[in-house]
């Protein structure tokens, strides 16, 4: 009794699964990686005052095959905040990314970094922001 449930549930099992094989419906797998363009992956904001601020917008373009995913963006430091969109960006979009940067105490030559992690090739992106904090 025992074999002849076994054998019905194998028979059972080939039956399903080359029903659910028979090609139609199945994706296409895209080996092509994705790619990102950024403009202007620089910005200068010249000469600024201790505690002030200044903000730029990078903008980024999905030049691959498949949604672009920003996973994450991080400065080196507080003083500097980047805001990116969390949801997908569709082929052939274009997406900003505020980077806001406070002088506070500083003095100086300034030049930080907002590090961006994507799903694209290569997955880490670097956007840099120049310039000079005056008393």
């Amino acid at each position: 009794m025992n074999l002849n449930l076994s054998i019905c549930n194998i028979i059972l099992s080939i039956l399903f699964l080359t029903a659910c094989s028979d090609g139609k419906g199945q994706e296409e797998i895209n080996l092509e990686p994705t790619k990102v363009k950024i403009e202007n992956e620089i910005f200068d904001f010249g000469i600024i005052k201790q505690n002030s601020s200044v903000s730029t917008e990078f903008i980024i373009e999905n030049i691959g095959p498949e949604p672009l995913i920003i996973r994450s963006a991080k400065a080196g430091c507080g003083c500097t905040v980047p805001e990116w969109p969390k949801d997908e960006i569709a082929v052939g979009e274009k997406a900003k990314i505020k980077v806001t940067f406070n002088s506070g105490k500083r003095k100086g030559q300034i030049n930080k970094n907002v590090t961006l992690v994507t799903n694209a090739i290569p997955s880490v992106q670097v956007l840099k922001i120049t310039g000079t904090v005056v008393p």
